[in-house]
């Protein structure tokens, strides 16, 4: 994998865009990139059409080498926003959705997770994601990012980014705390991406809005002589209308997260392309 240097730049723009540097937004790091959308330049066909929009931001700031004795990890996290905004720039629906997937390798360069595994997301996971128990209001991850989508439905990109998050991202605003006490800085500036993504696609006012992950680790590979070895998860991620059983949109991003780790399990590169 090639090093990658833009992650920072990009991102750091974006914030800077959304008016969150300085004010919030404490949980994005330089590890994460959002995915490069176009500008939205599809033509209206008639009043019922309406745009939709895909983000995708990765981090892979938690990976670590492998030392004393315990493996080291590459860890890839996808978060995905998908929204359908109308003609005025109010956002009709949203879903989110995030992946963690957590690839061990060991002091001797070799990978320890089977490379035919599957990352569940933590909507697919839903109440066995396990933060329930943990939760000052009792709700699970899948409950409260359903719960920060449902309360941008119906507002427009300006008054999402004016929510009042504090150092760790998480909401200020007592009508939103009461439902979601995790961090929603990465929401929104997920939200920010998905809007600006947003075209004319084929969807209609009224069409269901889906979102589809699937993540996998199938490229990775151990260190071997001189080559460094490499976990990288691998996230093709679809976002769909429907009317009934007939799909009315689509669009798709895929998108993969990782390190190279020579062969004492150190690692020398992150990549997120």
């Amino acid at each position: 994998m090639k090093e990658t240097k833009r992650t920072a730049l990009l991102l750091a723009a974006l914030l800077t865009a959304a008016g969150l540097v300085g004010c919030g937004a404490g949980n994005t790091n330089q590890d994460q990139v959002p995915h490069d959308n176009g500008a939205g330049t599809g033509s209206q066909s008639d009043a019922a059409s309406v745009k939709t929009g895909l983000s995708v931001l990765a981090d892979i700031s938690g990976s670590k080498d492998a030392a004393n004795g315990e493996n080291g990890t590459a860890d890839a996290n996808f978060m995905a926003v998908g929204v359908m905004v109308d003609d005025n720039g109010i956002i009709q629906k949203c879903v989110i959705d995030q992946v963690k997937a957590k690839m061990e390798f060991d002091d001797g360069g070799r990978l320890v997770t089977a490379l035919d595994t599957v990352f569940p997301s933590k909507n697919d996971l839903g109440m066995d994601y396990g933060m329930k128990s943990a939760s000052s209001i009792g709700k699970e991850w899948n409950e409260q990012a359903r719960a920060f989508a449902d309360y941008v439905e119906g507002k427009t990109l300006d008054q999402v980014m004016g929510i009042s998050i504090d150092n760790d991202g998480k909401a200020q605003q007592p009508d939103l705390t009461a439902s979601v006490t995790i961090s929603v800085g990465d929401f929104m500036v997920g939200v920010q991406d998905a809007v600006r993504d947003a075209e004319y696609r084929g969807a209609r006012l009224g069409d269901d809005l889906e979102l589809k992950i699937r993540t996998t680790m199938a490229e990775s590979e151990d260190a071997a002589g001189t080559d460094y070895g490499e976990a990288i998860a691998h996230a093709e991620v679809i976002l769909e209308t429907r009317s009934g059983t007939t799909v009315t949109s689509g669009d798709e991003e895929d998108i993969s997260a990782g390190v190279e780790f020579d062969r004492t399990g150190v690692i020398v590169n992150r990549d997120i392309d």
